[in-house]
């Protein structure tokens, strides 16, 4: 075992003989792929709820991960993009009241938490994709994945706010 030179009175340089690593089975990674089953998964937005209004001190605050489409109702805007996590997500929170969806996702094996909040803006349906924590990659995937999901769906898709 190699034991670095240390100087008089340098305490993190004591020798250990601890390694460290993880050792998975494929069992063990049979759920860090697909989440099913999931607690949230059978909420659904209806036609009656509606997003809050977006203040024009808000819109300037919102992240640049944040896509604004016309064209389709806000509910079936939710639905779809609650569709699109089904079976690569894990949905943790609906929320009708507040028009948002909290879900831990995985893609490509990537893991990260994530949280949608949509907006009325400027007769637009505005939804803002939020990172909490995880991977990056997994959440600009993610963003990539919705933005091209959301124009496949019909509606108008814009990444650049509209002011009134």
């Amino acid at each position: 075992m190699f034991t670095p030179t240390a100087s008089v009175g340098d305490f993190y340089c004591e020798p250990t003989d601890v390694t460290r690593g993880l050792t998975l089975s494929l069992g063990d990674l049979a759920g860090v792929q697909h989440f099913k089953d999931s607690a949230a998964s059978g909420q659904r937005f209806q036609r009656t709820d509606v997003p809050r209004t977006l203040s024009l001190e808000a819109a300037s605050c919102l992240s640049p991960t944040t896509i604004h489409i016309s064209g389709s109702p806000p509910s079936e805007i939710g639905n779809a993009l609650l569709d699109l996590l089904q079976g690569s997500a894990h949905v943790c929170k609906v929320r009708r009241d507040k028009f948002s969806i909290k879900a831990s996702i995985c893609v490509d094996g990537l893991q990260c938490e994530i949280k949608l909040r949509f907006y009325n803006h400027c007769g637009m349906c505005t939804v803002e994709l939020q990172r909490y924590s995880g991977d990056g990659v997994a959440f600009w995937r993610f963003y990539c994945q919705a933005n091209a999901y959301l124009k496949a769906f019909g509606g108008c898709v814009s990444n650049v706010v509209q002011n009134a």
